[in-house]
């Protein structure tokens, strides 16, 4: 990753002492490091280079083990020059020092030295990309034009990349038959992957043991991580609208019957899920952009979770530090949505679609933090079983969560508990403590949470009570109670400012989550420096729309179209109808339906395969079979990789 540096020498200090400010941007964000070794106030600003007007950033946050403040600047424009001003207040007097930087975003479009076909890089049923070396000005582009199977694959890897930088694989379809799809391992820097098509990964079995694990039979150990993708202690590392789905193993839920081998169909009542992941990541050296891309499961073949990482209880693990997840969908997972879980370091995450997993975000545990998790949507939550979790994880305790966590205007409905606080680390005795800053968001349960003994059913649930947590300005729902108030465990004072009703949905059966003009959350919210960057009245609404948005599309995505429905249920025979929006797209959109190889009983029929601007079309979606729990994902696909999800169920 990129690293600006500046010394700056304080005229009220020491003259032996120093901060030192370091910068780290991605396409829309920036992480900001500033070492400082005793007790401080920092504001920051920012602003585009060629203005004058500066803009206040989120306040950061102090370590007091590494001595120095961090926070993160969101909302940039890619390829833009911008420069940040801190302004430090020593020992909380009035004397300030002033010192700035600069630093540029990275950007899309980037030039290409050359164009090669992956063809050129075949090894029996694998390929190998070594030794590429492009540069930050002359990028190397690899690209593939036919299908490609290597369904009898057994190699670790369908496509390997090795001791590259400066690479884009983009536009490939692979069917993929080894244990990962692609991998990218350490060796790697400035890797992009583009606009892929990638299916058919993932080791299978017919063993098993009577606690429901599913063996390899060549290592005896239990099948998982296996990968679509999987990023090994690499850096600055892209994965763009690409489209993963139907991996060839099998995830076992948290409780269910056993898939495979002679203890086929007996129950159990209490396993991890291990299996297949979308996308896996094991120590990131930083700079993870995840952004606008399907990664989808299907009933049959879900994922363990659709993003997960490794060393989650490390200060160097799971995404580590200055990554950014926005604009995807996360579906059809037996766990978790996505794990932020480990150094939580100036880990951004905003504009996502999250559904049909066991819980929605994992952030448990935050070992350094920042972490930013804002404009999401959590909803339609439950894993094979149907087997339903939290919106938000969290926990960890004083061993293992020092960090802290902001989520700011994010939409979480679970018939769970909004946000909880779900333990991490044996023998930890406060191991579901937490440390969260929330505000603007609708924490919305579907449980009455004085019919179990569970503790479901609530908002918020933060056991500890801690002094540490502060939420605010949020709507706390829950439709199973008379007049939609939620209910929250939390220390006294807790939501002081808090709306304490349910939403009004433009139409939450079919999952448009804009909200109407009697949404009690309107113009309660609270501006945020950075994050409510505009909005419509008084104050910000609560939630991720804000009320008279563009577009219902989630997730969010520079894409003009949006549905009439986001989610549709069906009766068997019967035909429902999806009508889409065109604005502004230019010409040549060619569209085609996309779904799970197991969604043999979905009948789909699109009304035309190209779209214009300022256009409409329809799909007409029918289900031919009866079956158990029919329900799955498909996406309208453009040929540049972007799409609109639709979540189909047959009731």
């Amino acid at each position: 990753m990129k690293k600006f540096k500046i010394i700056l020498f304080f005229i009220f200090l020491s003259p032996n002492f120093f901060a030192a400010i370091n910068v780290y941007p991605t396409f829309e964000s920036c992480g900001i490091y500033i070492s400082y070794k005793e007790n401080a106030k920092i504001q920051l600003f920012y602003k585009k280079a060629c203005e004058t007007i500066w803009i206040e950033a989120y306040p950061p946050i102090y370590d007091n083990v590494t001595k120095e403040f961090r926070g993160s600047i969101v909302k940039l424009e890619e390829d833009t020059e911008y420069e940040v001003k801190a302004e430090i207040y020593d020992n909380n007097s009035m004397n300030k020092t002033i010192q700035s930087t600069v630093f540029k975003t990275w950007k899309s479009n980037v030039k290409v030295r050359h164009t090669i076909p992956l063809k050129k890089f075949k090894t029996k049923n694998t390929f190998i990309i070594n030794g590429l070396k492009g540069s930050e000005n002359n990028w190397i582009k690899i690209t593939g034009v036919d299908d490609i199977d290597l369904s009898n694959s057994k190699e670790n890897a369908a496509i390997h990349f090795s001791n590259c930088n400066y690479v884009i694989l983009e536009g490939v379809t692979i069917k993929c038959g080894s244990k990962n799809g692609i991998l990218i391992d350490k060796t790697n820097t400035n890797i992009r992957i583009v606009n892929c098509d990638i299916s058919g990964w993932g080791r299978t079995t017919n063993v098993s043991t009577e606690e429901g694990d599913m063996i390899d039979s060549s290592t005896q150990k239990p099948i998982n991580w296996d990968a679509g993708i999987r990023i090994e202690q690499a850096l600055n590392i892209l994965v763009e609208r690409c489209y993963i789905h139907d991996p060839k193993g099998l995830t076992n839920p948290w409780t269910g019957k056993i898939l495979v081998g002679d203890f086929k169909g007996k129950s159990y009542d209490w396993l991890h899920p291990k299996g297949m992941n979308g996308i896996y990541i094991r120590d990131a050296q930083g700079g993870i952009v995840i952004r606008y891309n399907d990664i989808i499961g299907s009933q049959p073949h879900r994922f363990n979770d659709p993003i997960e990482t490794a060393q989650n209880g490390e200060l160097h693990g799971g995404f580590n530090r200055d990554a950014d997840i926005y604009g995807n969908v996360l579906a059809f997972g037996q766990d978790d949505g996505i794990e932020l879980d480990g150094a939580q370091c100036n880990i951004r995450m905003y504009n996502n679609r999250i559904e049909q997993v066991y819980c929605g975000i994992s952030l448990a545990p935050n070992r350094r933090g920042p972490s930013y998790i804002f404009n999401n949507v959590v909803f339609n939550l439950g894993d094979s079983e149907d087997n339903v979790g939290v919106s938000i994880k969290n926990g960890g305790g004083m061993e293992y969560s020092q960090g802290r966590q902001f989520l700011f205007n994010n939409t979480l409905i679970s018939r769970f508990n909004g946000m909880n606080g779900s333990g991490f680390g044996k023998g930890n005795i406060n191991r579901d403590m937490f440390t969260a800053t929330t505000r603007n968001n609708i924490f919305l349960s579907e449980t009455d949470p004085s019919t179990n003994i569970h503790e479901k059913g609530k908002s918020i649930s933060d056991k500890q009570k801690s002094e540490h947590n502060d939420f605010d300005y949020d709507m706390i729902g829950n439709l199973a109670l008379t007049g939609g108030k939620g209910v929250i465990l939390a220390k006294d004072g807790a939501e002081k400012h808090g709306i304490f009703a349910s939403p009004e949905f433009a139409d939450f059966d079919h999952a448009d989550f804009t909200i109407k003009a009697s949404d009690p959350g309107m113009d309660k919210g609270i501006v945020i420096p950075n994050f409510t960057t505009s909005y419509n009245g008084n104050a910000p609404d609560i939630g991720a729309f804000e009320y008279g948005a563009e577009s219902s599309l989630i997730p969010v995505r520079p894409l003009n179209i949006s549905a009439n429905k986001y989610s549709v249920n069906l009766k068997l025979h019967n035909e429902e109808v999806v009508t889409f929006k065109v604005g502004e797209i230019g010409s040549g959109n060619r569209i085609i339906v996309k779904k799970s190889n197991d969604m043999h009983w979905l009948h789909t029929e699109l009304s035309t395969t190209e779209i214009k601007s300022n256009s409409v079309f329809t799909l007409k979606l029918k289900a031919t079979e009866a079956d158990s729990r029919q329900i799955g994902m498909i996406i309208i696909r453009l040929e540049n990789g972007f799409s609109i999800p639709i979540s189909v169920k047959v009731l």
